[in-house]
């Protein structure tokens, strides 16, 4: 649940007002107060700011934790006919349509078949997930097409935006047959997102490099992200953190003493959210 929150709002950021402006290039640093166990977004039992960055799903919640649409065109609803109840309203069924053009970062064609292989992976009982939520309400995923995917429910899922496919969809064509619990992937992962992982040093610091292969593009039509480079660095000691927060060395954290955040508040360098 705490991870799952940490996805959808944040509590406290403290960011260098520099930092926050937006301008093309440049490396944000970010310090993580505690240690990564596993970068893969369904096996980590902490907050998961990397994979965030890294992998998307076909829905997310935006600022008002509301969902809207990511990897698909748009939220399903019974109102746009995404949603269709069955058996007098005992079952449902949900039609995702995905977004045309989007690539891997290594830049393989995201398809309607890796939104079932994440199903399918959450599903055998060999991969140890944090959490399988909405894995067992699905009875069988469709794909009648490499953009189209259907979805049926055993029953009716009120909640289904939140579970599973809005963390993040797995790429098929480089996990099918591996062992999910030892692979690669949980340390260097395979995403559509704006950044991809170029280096995890673990204990000390995760680099994420812009990924060329980004589907997303701005109003002007400039390929997101801005950023050339993420470099997450993992800061245990709050005294360490501060140093570093103060010196400009890191520019952006998610947790803070909220005693500290009393002191840095009138700080005109940084912006307190």
């Amino acid at each position: 649940m705490l991870r799952r929150l940490g996805l959808a709002i944040g509590l406290i950021f403290l960011a260098s007002t520099q930092a926050l402006a937006q301008q093309k290039g440049g490396t944000l640093t970010v310090a993580l107060i505690h240690d990564i166990d596993t970068l893969n977004v369904y096996s980590t039992g902490y907050t998961g700011e990397v994979p965030a960055a890294v992998v998307e799903g076909l829905l997310a919640p935006d600022a008002h934790a509301q969902y809207v649409p990511v990897l698909a065109t748009e939220v399903p609803t019974l109102e746009n006919g995404g949603i269709t109840l069955l058996d007098q309203g005992r079952r449902m069924k949900i039609r995702y349509q995905l977004r045309a053009g989007v690539k891997w970062s290594d830049g393989a064609p995201f398809s309607s078949a890796d939104v079932k292989f994440t199903w399918e992976a959450l599903k055998n009982p060999d991969f140890i997930a944090e959490s399988k939520e909405g894995v067992a309400d699905i009875e069988s995923i469709e794909t009648p097409d490499p953009l189209t995917v259907v979805v049926n429910y055993k029953h009716v899922s009120p909640n289904y935006a939140s579970t599973l496919f809005t963390f993040g969809i797995l790429p098929k064509h480089a996990l099918e047959g591996h062992n999910l619990n030892a692979d690669i992937y949980n340390e260097k992962p395979l995403g559509t997102g704006p950044f991809m992982v170029s280096e995890f040093k673990r204990g000390q610091y995760v680099v994420c490099d812009r990924n060329p292969n980004y589907w997303r593009r701005d109003e002007a039509g400039t390929q997101l992200p801005y950023l050339d480079r993420i470099v997450f660095k993992i800061i245990p000691d709050t005294n360490t953190l501060m140093t570093q927060l103060r010196s400009g060395e890191v520019q952006l954290t998610s947790s803070i003493p909220y005693a500290y955040a009393v002191q840095l508040k009138s700080s005109p360098n940084f912006e307190l959210i």
